[in-house]
């Protein structure tokens, strides 16, 4: 049992989210409490933007292992061009077609490089199964 330090009510340890460095591995405030202070921040336009860099700092390093300086420097060593293509993002028409996305391998989780949105999807279509991209580029030359 803990004590949140907002609402002051004894719950569950598994009410509040996991905290590595507490003492207990918990949280101080419940997951209500919790999520009831984010909606808050959200909705104030001077933690906005605060909040979409830690979410876009977070997001990177849970799913890659990486931080925002590493890919700008990913991007820099790139010269903001894909790996495979060798075009820059397109700035006009869709969001994702205006930034590299990262390529990393889903079965070992490596980061592999930066790429074109069109390129990218063409990975994944092709279900980064090597063999696959090879029997197209044969399909290709053939009927060419």
């Amino acid at each position: 049992m803990k004590i949140c330090k907002i609402c002051c009510i004894s719950k569950n340890l598994e009410e509040f989210h996991k905290h590595l460095t507490s003492r207990d591995g918990r949280n101080n405030t419940c997951k209500k409490c919790h999520h009831a202070r984010v909606a808050i921040d959200r909705k104030d336009p001077f933690k906005r933007e605060k909040f979409r860099q830690y979410q876009k700092r977070s997001g990177l390093r849970i799913r890659y292992g990486i931080t925002p300086e590493i890919l700008n420097e990913m991007i820099i060593k790139q010269n903001n061009r894909c790996l495979i293509c060798n075009n820059e993002p397109v700035k006009d028409g869709a969001h994702q077609n205006g930034i590299l996305h990262i390529d990393h391998c889903h079965k070992s989780g490596k980061v592999r490089g930066l790429l074109c949105h069109l390129c990218n999807r063409a990975i994944g279509l092709f279900r980064e199964d090597a063999r696959l991209i090879e029997k197209a580029l044969q399909y290709l030359k053939i009927h060419d």
